[in-house]
């Protein structure tokens, strides 16, 4: 595909002549991206300056969280640690939001209205990055024919085209699909900003990742991700999602109606 989006002019000091891959560039604009979605909407009910606070700790956490995760699993990274290990999907959504509920408690502002502004600005990067990974030639599918199998050209760098080819050459795209789950998420969040009680977008973001993560585990091909850390069959995303869906459907039996109840003092 297209792993190296350029290569960085030789004159600039320190990186010159080092490539510039498309998925750090991508990751980058993901990062951006939902921030300003989530500063967009959480700015006219909060002001700027708190939100602001909360979102940078939600992105600090959720870089640690990121790596943290495979760590604790042992997640495919042959012992790597905390500080070299690659970082995975599910552990920054979940150390993010533990960031952003402990900061959102310490600044004294709506949590669940910022996990809601939070929530549509991650399915929006959740979007955008996967497209990173498609490119890039990790997170890749099983092996697969038909019109709807991609098949990745060998390139000189990345090492994930070696894997893709050992999995046999033709795979499901099985990053576009995710990419697509997350493009998806943002315009339902959209959809239903402000017509759902605080907190609910959160849950749905959740929720339905949750259960498009578990099913499309299963058509991903690449075993060096960490397949089945318990013993139970399941890979650790499966895992993690099988356990945030269930959370999130306790929370949603006991939190009763998503739509908002309209103002009794309007018109009185």
């Amino acid at each position: 595909m297209w792993p190296v989006a350029a290569t960085i002019p030789e004159w600039v000091p320190l990186v010159g002549g080092a490539p510039l891959f498309t998925y750090g560039l991508l990751l980058g604009l993901a990062l951006v991206a939902g921030y300003r979605v989530a500063m967009t909407l959480a700015a006219p009910a909060l002001g700027t300056s708190a939100p602001r606070l909360v979102l940078l700790s939600t992105g600090i956490v959720g870089a640690v969280g990121a790596r943290l995760l495979p760590s604790l699993f042992d997640d495919g990274h042959d012992g790597e640690g905390l500080l070299t290990s690659g970082g995975v999907a599910y552990g920054g959504l979940l150390g993010g939001l533990a960031g952003l509920l402990a900061s959102a408690r310490l600044l004294k502002v709506s949590a669940t209205l910022m996990v809601d502004a939070a929530v549509v600005g991650a399915a929006l990067g959740l979007g955008v990055v996967r497209l990173g990974c498609l490119l890039h030639g990790c997170d890749y599918g099983l092996a697969a024919a038909g019109p709807l199998a991609l098949v990745y050209p060998p390139w000189d760098g990345p090492h994930p085209t070696a894997l893709v080819h050992s999995a046999g050459g033709a795979v499901v795209p099985v990053q576009a699909l995710e990419s697509l789950v997350g493009f998806g998420l943002f315009s339902a969040g959209l959809a239903g900003w402000g017509r759902l009680r605080p907190g609910w977008l959160g849950l749905g973001f959740f929720g339905l990742y949750s259960v498009a993560r578990f099913g499309l585990e299963a058509i991903r091909g690449d075993a060096d991700r960490g397949v089945d850390p318990l013993g139970v069959g399941l890979s650790t995303a499966q895992v993690t999602a099988a356990t945030v869906f269930l959370a999130c459907a306790a929370l949603v039996a006991l939190d009763g109606s998503p739509k908002k109840q309209p103002d009794s003092k309007k018109g009185a």
